[in-house]
């Protein structure tokens, strides 16, 4: 197949049967191995998971899908962590854009004003100091960062058309 497992360690070779640009393929071009870190530490029992969920691209590209996904998550006890891009500055329009979509969340986590790296390493700093289990955006490089650089997961958020309400 496209994968290739040594001691433990799935490795996607380049070129093995993904689609161009998916964070496979840009994996196997780096060289980067997938899944190679130790696993984070058990979870106790009444632990919840702490997952970290991008806006743009990703809730405001399927808002009904993520409003279902988070109160689900919420309602076992988890805990979800917006976490954007966007400025400090945009807070109450983005706030109210996820009242509007009813996207309820334990915080709602913005890059400082002044903040003068890259989004993904906002992301990345974010996702150690919440110690977030899993992250889901859709920046093939912010997502390819957190898997570099923290033991969270990382899901990439493929383009995706809502289908239309019921009527």
């Amino acid at each position: 197949m496209g994968a290739e497992e040594v001691t433990g360690v799935t490795f996607i070779k380049e070129g093995a049967g993904c689609p161009a640009g998916s964070s496979a393929a840009i994996a196997g071009q780096r060289g980067t191995e997938l899944h190679s870190r130790p696993p984070k530490r058990p979870l106790s029992e009444r632990e919840g998971l702490r997952f970290g969920i991008d806006i743009d691209g990703t809730i405001a590209q399927a808002p009904r899908h993520f409003k279902r996904l988070i109160d689900a998550l919420l309602a076992n006890g988890n805990q979800v962590y917006i976490v954007t891009g966007r400025r400090e500055l945009t807070r109450a329009e983005t706030e109210s854009l996820l009242h509007s979509l009813g996207i309820s969340f334990t915080e709602l986590v913005m890059r400082p004003d002044d903040w003068a790296e890259s989004v993904a390493e906002f992301k990345v700093r974010v996702v150690r100091e919440k110690d977030l289990h899993l992250v889901i955006d859709d920046d093939v490089e912010v997502c390819l960062a957190i898997s570099e650089h923290s033991e969270a997961l990382a899901a990439h958020m493929l383009p995706f058309a809502e289908a239309p309400e019921s009527v």
